[in-house]
């Protein structure tokens, strides 16, 4: 996908993409970007971190990162955009933003839920692969499309924890 400045909207401290020393912005796992950005940041992240931990560990980590839902510390609470960051003017509210340390903990929480009946990483890749018209905007109405599609136990931990993660803008 070709999106020109596609991860950098301008957010406050400390959901702001840091500079690099010619100006210009980087990458942060903490940083307010467009959703469909965050989406498939969080997707790569995701990969990662189910290659190097297990869904029988009580946690998970990806770098400094606790991606396990309800294991939190204070800098990186459950919904970090809802608690940390504000909208960024003229918006009032994050409709079509995202951070990516939530969709990371969403994703790893509908993979690792409900022990033996949890999708596999193809399942959630295949989940992710069929949501529709996809785009930088519509990260969180395609992904919830698709998994009211797909049904099941996947749609049943989508739902139940994409509020308390805060990715349901």
């Amino acid at each position: 996908m070709n999106w020109p400045n596609d991860y950098w909207v301008n957010a406050l401290a400390p959901c702001d993409s840091p500079l690099d020393p010619t100006g210009n912005p980087t990458h942060d796992t903490l940083s307010m970007e467009h959703v469909g950005t965050t989406v498939w940041e969080s997707v790569a992240s995701f990969y990662g971190a189910a290659a190097f931990n297990s869904m029988d560990q009580t946690d998970c980590w990806f770098g400094a990162i606790n991606c396990q839902s309800g294991q939190t510390v204070p800098d990186f609470p459950l919904a970090y955009m809802e608690n940390k960051c504000a909208p960024v003017p003229p918006a009032t509210d994050f409709d079509y933003m995202g951070v990516e340390i939530d969709w990371l903990r969403q994703l790893w929480r509908v993979r690792t839920a409900n022990g033996i009946n949890h999708p596999s990483t193809n399942d959630m890749l295949n989940w992710i692969d069929i949501a529709p018209n996809f785009n930088l905007l519509n990260g969180y109405q395609a992904l919830d499309q698709s998994a009211n599609t797909v049904g099941g136990y996947l749609n049943a931990i989508w739902d139940a924890n994409k509020a308390i993660n805060g990715i349901d803008w």
